[in-house]
């Protein structure tokens, strides 16, 4: 299931999570927030930001 988490601590720091997607698609889920918001701090990619990446080169290497 695709999740936006978003964590407002007590000085006002926003933290947003992307959970459930694979790929650019996170950073295409979270773009408006982030243009709301208006700027970004940092920026932490997990593995899932480079699962279609991979999957593609396997699948490539495959055929």
């Amino acid at each position: 299931m695709r999740q936006i988490r978003i964590t407002i601590d007590v000085n006002g720091a926003v933290e947003i999570k992307a959970e459930g997607f694979a790929g650019k698609a996170c950073k295409t889920a979270t773009a408006f927030i982030e243009k709301a918001l208006g700027s970004v701090a940092g920026r932490t990619l997990t593995s899932a930001y480079y699962q279609n990446k991979t999957e593609n080169l396997l699948q490539q290497k495959q055929d």
